[in-house]
């Protein structure tokens, strides 16, 4: 499976962690950044259309600042970010010109995707950079960012550009070699995922410094995101020189989670990962399984109750009895009127199917 998808790459999505990009005393490094800029020039020599997603902002301003410990207040981390972004975008932009590509610069928060038309526009922007043959570098707006709105790291942010650009792959460079498990006592490299379940949670470890966030419990997620939505994910370990080229070579490095499924349109992959939720549907299993199984829209006759307040047009989650999410989807009913038609037939449809995402089975 590694060979069919790394032969067949066209847009990939590389995001970089600050501990690829910091040098053993913490400080972001020039010559780290470098050697990221020739772990993406290998794509780019591919033919292979690269979106950069990187970190190191605040690391940075902390680095101009001479602060060693990550501030907690907000307004300190912004002002961190807004020094340090600037300058990390001038360092990408020299190296990157040196190979022959100029860069643009895109700073997201989590909103500027929930809107529908907001999410169009910056995948037109992506689409037009990239048809320039320009190297869009994406970061999380933290100048302005606050807890509602964040992300909440880099590697969420990566996964929803991902889903939002269909890209065929994701890969984080990180300062490990994959996800590890215990093998008769020895520690082992995972060569690849298919599914995230408990077995796989479980090799979870913490691992946070003062300069970053993150670990490995924010890749499985990030994984579960893009695997949903039809797109593989490689862990690899952006300290070793050549690992990108290694593998198009094809060579085995780090962790790859597989996704077997078809890439979801564009529109469901906003309703499914990007958009905001007003409320809840709750389904029997009959409507739950007709949903999953055969692609149908979801009548009120399998509608049991609704839970919160929406209107008609808003995106609702579609969930089990125990309240847990399955589905999510645009209802033709506001909240009001959907508790008088539960469980009745002969009416129309509260979800079509065609505005109706399955997020889990």
């Amino acid at each position: 499976m590694r060979e069919k998808l790394f032969s067949e790459l066209r847009t990939v999505v590389v995001k970089v962690g600050t501990s690829v990009l910091a040098d053993e005393s913490g400080s972001v490094s020039r010559t780290r950044i470098g050697h990221v800029v020739n772990e993406v020039a290998h794509l780019l020599e591919s033919d292979i259309n690269v979106i950069l997603v990187s970190s190191g902002a605040i690391a940075n301003g902390m680095q101009v600042l001479q602060i060693t410990t990550r501030p907690k207040q907000l307004a300190q981390l912004q002002a961190c970010a807004a020094i340090g972004q600037g300058k990390l975008m001038r360092i990408y932009e020299e190296l990157f010109s040196k190979k022959g590509r100029h860069t643009g610069q895109l700073l997201l928060t989590r909103d500027g995707l929930k809107d529908r038309t907001r999410y169009i526009n910056i995948r037109n922007t992506l689409d037009q950079l990239l048809s320039l043959g320009v190297v869009p570098i994406i970061n999380e707006n933290d100048t302005v960012s606050t807890e509602e709105i964040r992300f909440g790291d880099n590697d969420i942010l990566a996964a929803q550009v991902a889903t939002l650009i269909k890209a065929d792959c994701l890969i984080l460079l990180s300062d490990i070699d994959g996800l590890y498990c215990n093998v008769a006592g020895q520690r082992k490299v995972l060569d690849s995922v298919t599914f995230i379940d408990d077995e796989v949670r479980k090799h979870i470890f913490k691992k946070k410094t003062e300069t970053t966030l993150g670990g490995m419990e924010s890749k499985l997620k990030a994984a579960d995101v893009v695997m949903k939505a039809g797109i593989s994910m490689l862990i690899l370990n952006g300290h070793k020189k050549g690992v990108i080229k290694d593998i198009l070579n094809g060579r085995t490095a780090g962790t790859l989670f597989f996704s077997g499924e078809g890439k979801k349109k564009s529109f469901k992959n906003w309703l499914a990962f990007s958009a905001d939720v007003n409320g809840m549907i709750v389904v029997d299993d009959g409507a739950k399984r007709v949903l999953v199984t055969q692609g149908r829209s979801l009548l009120p006759v399998g509608v049991i109750g609704c839970k919160g307040w929406f209107s008609k047009g808003d995106i609702v989650s579609i969930v089990t009895k125990d309240d847990v999410e399955f589905a999510r989807g645009i209802t033709k009913y506001s909240s009001a009127e959907l508790a008088s038609a539960c469980g009745k037939s002969g009416l129309g449809e509260v979800v079509h199917r065609d505005n109706l995402v399955i997020t889990a089975k």
